[in-house]
């Protein structure tokens, strides 16, 4: 969406009114339909240069019925930088269940709709995306490289890079394992090593 046409509260009671409409269609849903909309805006897992160049803003819209609660996140994307829903999705997500996405297309008339990896979303169960294991590989042989320069300063600069971004994405394993996950697949190290893979 252009900056200039994004509202927050127009996108939320528009999904408001959204929800209602298609609700019929969640038949074994147990959800009610009145929806707290519960905004706030926090840091993303992503890299900075994303945050500061692709996201507008990041909305959480809650289904609740008694003590369960059902969360949708939307990441509203910069069109002026012509990344598409889909190109955003496949290259900044590291699971595979996360790489779903709406386009809205006729003026905002229609939406069009896409899980990628639908029987990941259905059994809450799948691996990491093919980009997030390319990327993490070649970051992997990246710090291998670096490891056999004569340079102090730019190991000691990828030692604290490594120190940061493993626990990131052990943090982010975590999290969805806690929120009932199953993560196939190759699962990065704990450590940093020297041999080729970056996967146990």
């Amino acid at each position: 969406m252009s900056p200039t046409r994004y509202k927050r509260d127009v996108f939320c009671d528009e999904v408001y009114t959204w929800w209602r409409t298609v609700k019929n269609l969640f038949y074994r849903s147990t959800l009610d339909v009145d929806c707290s909309r519960q905004l706030r805006k926090y840091g993303q897992w992503c890299l900075k240069l994303t945050k500061t160049y692709f996201i507008i803003d990041v909305v959480n819209f809650h289904l609740t019925r008694g003590r369960m609660e059902r969360v949708f996140q939307f990441i509203i994307l910069d069109a002026r930088h012509h990344i598409t829903p889909t190109l955003f999705c496949k290259t900044k997500f590291d699971f595979t269940f996360l790489t779903n996405w709406i386009r809205f297309i006729d003026e905002g008339t229609c939406c069009q709709v896409h899980v990628e990896y639908l029987n990941a979303v259905i059994n809450k169960s799948g691996p990491y995306t093919p980009f997030f294991v390319k990327e993490w590989e070649e970051q992997w042989r990246h710090w291998q490289i670096v490891r056999n320069t004569d340079d102090k300063m730019l190991q000691k600069y990828h030692r604290k890079q490594r120190k940061t971004m493993i626990p990131r994405i052990q943090e982010r394993l975590r999290k969805y394992v806690a929120r009932g996950f199953n993560i196939t697949g190759e699962i990065p190290k704990l450590r940093f090593y020297f041999e080729k893979t970056p996967f146990r």
